[in-house]
This record gives structure tokens, C-alpha cells and sequence, in this order.
């Protein structure tokens, strides 16, 4: 049988240059703030930036008004420093005219809490609405950016689930029932892998089951948890 080598910290990297720096976020701050930024950056040796992740309100101040030029001057000149860009979608932080103007795009916690703006991370990646705006200011800033030789490449999203992986809100149980519907066929073929004749768990219908929150007074079906986890 032959030998497999483990990866570890040490194993070389396949990319022929090594690429070093740091999030840089001009959103944040004002000229002045700014001015010795890419000289400080080329001292220390970086060779790029990551940029936009969170800039949603910026790109796209009011729903259809995109201000996609406001990053090129930064990138324009940390280019000419020899910095490049890794350019991000911004779809981890959803602006107030969508997530108050759309409640359907918000998460819903495991205890029943809806998330409300003020953070981050707190649209559902099941809500048709979400994805549709999601794939506006995407494709907005794909075709401004697409021909700009200081971007290096593109991140999409931001630490996807990061904080807490579930969603309990109507968008994601009528996915999960879809998918559970693809998955088993019939809820025969469902009843009899999930065990639900134990505790009289059975169900006559894909529509009678529900994302496993919390609350219910005991332990609910483990393999039920499972396709949840699977379906997020």
C-alpha cells in the first residue's frame, strides 16, 4: 500500500509568489487618516489587501444606487506601490435598506430570537430575497472590477456561519423540507430511516416537519439533526 504524507504547517505552499498583508478598510476613514497607508504597507512587505467584505452600505448606499467607483483610487494606488487586491463581496453584512426594508432576509436564532440589523451575519442564505439582492451588487461589482489589473482575485462572503450556523426562519424550513422530499422520495422511506416510530415521532407529510429548535420538552431525533446540519 503506498505511503501518504500528511500536510502540516510546514508543507510547502504551490503558489509561486507568497502573498502577505492584511483587511484594509478605506470606508472607515478620511484622507488624512490615510496618507502614509501604502508607503507603511510597502515598508512592511506586503504584497496585497483584502478589501470591501464589509462596504455593502457603501457599494450600494440605496437599493439599485451603486457607488462602485469609490474603491478604485485605493486600488489605483496601492497598485502603483506593487499591492494588490483581493476584492470581496460584501454579502456578510447585508445594509439597513435590505434587512429593514426586507424582514424576510433575516436569521432566525435556535431559541426563536429573529435577527435584527445592528451586526453582522444576520441574513439567511435561504431567502430567495437575499440571494436575489446578493447576486445584484455581486454581478455590480464583477462587471466594474472584472478588467482592473491590481485585483488578484475575489472572496465571496465572509466567514461563512460564522458566529452561529443555524437558521430556523420559514425560508430555511420549506428548503429543508425540500430537500428532505429529494433526499427520501416518500415520507414512508423518511419515517423508516429517521426511526420516528419511536415516541410516535412518525409523520404523514414533508410539510409536518420543522427545523430542530429548541424548546420541546425533551430530546428531539437525532438523525433528523443530522439532515438538518447536512441540509445548512
Amino acid at each position: 500500500m503506498k505511503a501518504t504524507t500528511s500536510r502540516t504547517h510546514k508543507t510547502p505552499t504551490s503558489l509561486k509568489t507568497f502573498l502577505f498583508g492584511a483587511p484594509y478598510y478605506p470606508e472607515h476613514w478620511n484622507e488624512a487618516d490615510m496618507k502614509d497607508d501604502v508607503a507603511r504597507m510597502k515598508a512592511a512587505g506586503f504584497n496585497i489587501v483584502r478589501m470591501a467584505e464589509f462596504a455593502w452600505d457603501k457599494l450600494e448606499p440605496e437599493e439599485g444606487s451603486f457607488n462602485l467607483t469609490f474603491f478604485d483610487p485605493f486600488i489605483a494606488k496601492l497598485g502603483e506601490a506593487g499591492i494588490q487586491t483581493l476584492l470581496c463581496t460584501p454579502t456578510a453584512t447585508p445594509p439597513a435598506w435590505l434587512t429593514l426594508g426586507h424582514p424576510d432576509v433575516l436569521r432566525v436564532a435556535e431559541d426563536g430570537r429573529k435577527m435584527m440589523h445592528g451586526s453582522r451575519q444576520h441574513a439567511c442564505h435561504s431567502s430567495k430575497v437575499f440571494r436575489e439582492y446578493g447576486r445584484k451588487i455581486t454581478k455590480a461589482m464583477a462587471d466594474h472590477f472584472a478588467e482592473n489589473p491590481h485585483i488578484a482575485g475575489w472572496q465571496t462572503d465572509n466567514e461563512l456561519f460564522c458566529h452561529f450556523s443555524e437558521c430556523h426562519c420559514p425560508n430555511c424550513t420549506a428548503a429543508f423540507r425540500v430537500y428532505l422530499e429529494a433526499k427520501y422520495g416518500t415520507i414512508d422511506e423518511l419515517n423508516r430511516r429517521w426511526g420516528t416510530a419511536f415516541w410516535a415521532l412518525t409523520y404523514n407529510a414533508f410539510d409536518q416537519i420543522e427545523t430542530p429548535f429548541s424548546g420541546r420538552p425533551t430530546y428531539t431525533n437525532p438523525s433528523q439533526h443530522l439532515d438538518y446540519h447536512l441540509f445548512l
